[in-house]
């Protein structure tokens, strides 16, 4: 292993390959970083035999023509185009997703039909009139949509993916991931269809690829390593600084350790971890503020069935309490590449934190449970179709929003701005609830600010 290269970029995610790929592009000796198995994060592609599964699922779009290029002439021949078909499981009824207003309404009941356009009405003059404040997600949804839609088809769900009170969860989360939606733009979709200047979260068609989105950071490792080593399986132990500068890091690869420098440092992992290793550790109002940051983990069940299709849909939002997770999306529905023929298979996703009881559950009795929702609870599924099963568990997946994050993040931001030689970016590495092509763009950017230019990030 090369002790020394001009940048050193830790994890191997979306951010941190399109880094490694423009540093790359541009012969400047790199070294990317990465404690799993394989590179991708939780935007990776699993294969088991003949399926492909993404963690989750994943669409490609994005309003930044400079990304959409970058990715398009980076995946050639294997984008496809996919017409999305979401539905929610809501009281036992499917209903399409983002949420047609005659169905939510029909959905809702008679009488609620009446009630919430009213409803809608009276909070936006409500809040006008005593100046309330958005601080919350409860209040921000309220304000897009009325006290009783929010009721109805927010406040379950959002609670089940973050596991706290949405009168906890900060505005913020809304404003960055259905910025844009409320109840009068999902009237406008309704009446007029998808304009191009909606927001993301309503578009009707998106780019995938056809053997999964993982295949992104597959394309992007295989340039950079034409020229440059990426090394899996390599934690960072410790980063080394000194008079405002990160000096080094310690790596640990099949139990040993070793010390790299590099003159750049670009940083996809996620943050609270980047500067609990400082070393000297850092000033210990900052390592407080970095506890306070809180992360939310993802469980996937990947089940192979011997059927050829389950549902149409791409993705299925699950609000039932008494269900244990939250969404479920079938991988052939994205692409007939995903499943052999004749078979199909299923993701199905639960999020939780360290101290959940589904966290520490075996791998085997995560799957029964998983089957026994699925079979006697939505009769999604007969279990004689079952083929195989297996767990996939993604710590530290989502940066949690609760109210007062940013106060401890700008201490954290604080701290990191004064290294001139470090670049945080991505998801995890930012603290940033932010989509992939954000992230993308996040670690293009500051690959470009190391050969000269001055993004913002």
């Amino acid at each position: 292993m090369k002790n020394f290269s001009n940048v050193l970029i830790m994890g191997a995610g979306p951010a941190g390959l399109s880094a490694g790929y423009v540093l790359t592009q541009q012969s400047v000796n790199s070294v990317v970083c990465e404690q799993a198995n394989a590179v991708g994060g939780l935007a990776r592609t699993i294969r088991k035999g003949n399926f492909r599964f993404d963690i989750g699922g994943h669409r490609f779009f994005t309003k930044n023509d400079d990304i959409h290029k970058f990715i398009m002439d980076l995946m050639g021949d294997e984008v496809i185009k996919v017409k999305r078909k979401s539905r929610i499981l809501f009281c036992g009824k499917f209903i399409d997703y983002p949420l047609p207003i005659v169905d939510s309404l029909l959905c809702a009941g008679i009488p609620d039909c009446f009630i919430i356009p009213f409803d809608y009405m009276y909070q936006k003059i409500d809040g006008r009139l005593k100046g309330k404040k958005i601080i919350s997600f409860e209040d921000w949804v309220v304000n897009q949509f009325g006290r009783k839609i929010y009721g109805l088809f927010f406040k379950s769900y959002s609670e089940k993916i973050w596991g706290m009170p949405c009168d906890q969860v900060s505005a913020d989360w809304a404003r960055q991931r259905i910025a844009g939606m409320s109840l009068k733009t999902t009237f406008t979709k309704a009446l007029f269809k998808w304009k191009k200047n909606s927001p993301s979260s309503l578009i009707d068609e998106f780019n995938y690829f056809k053997q999964g989105f993982g295949r992104i950071s597959e394309k992007l490792a295989e340039h950079i390593q034409k020229a440059n080593r990426i090394y899996i399986k390599t934690r960072v132990v410790q980063v080394q600084h000194e008079e405002k500068k990160i000096k080094g890091v310690v790596i640990s690869q099949k139990g040993c350790l070793y010390n790299i420098g590099a003159d750049y440092y670009i940083s996809s992992i996620p943050i609270t971890t980047l500067v609990q290793i400082m070393n000297p550790p850092a000033p210990e109002e900052v390592i407080e503020a970095s506890k306070n940051l809180r992360y939310r983990n993802l469980i996937t069940v990947h089940l192979m069935l011997n059927q050829h299709k389950v549902t149409s849909d791409h993705w299925i939002y699950i609000h039932d309490r008494d269900i244990g997770f939250a969404r479920i999306h079938e991988p052939k529905n994205w692409s007939i590449e995903m499943a052999p023929p004749g078979k199909t298979s299923l993701v199905i996703e639960y999020f939780c934190s360290r101290s959940d009881k589904i966290w520490n559950m075996s791998d085997e009795n995560l799957i029964d449970l998983t089957l026994h929702d699925l079979v006697k609870k939505l009769c999604l599924i007969e279990k004689e179709k079952i083929l195989d099963g297996f767990v996939f568990r993604h710590p530290k997946a989502y940066p949690v929003y609760d109210i007062g994050y940013e106060t401890h993040l700008y201490k954290v931001y604080q701290f990191l701005s004064d290294f001139k030689n470090l670049y945080v970016i991505g998801r995890c590495g930012m603290f940033r609830y932010n989509n992939v092509d954000h992230a993308i763009e996040t670690g293009v950017k500051a690959a470009h600010n190391i050969l000269g230019a001055n993004y913002d990030l």
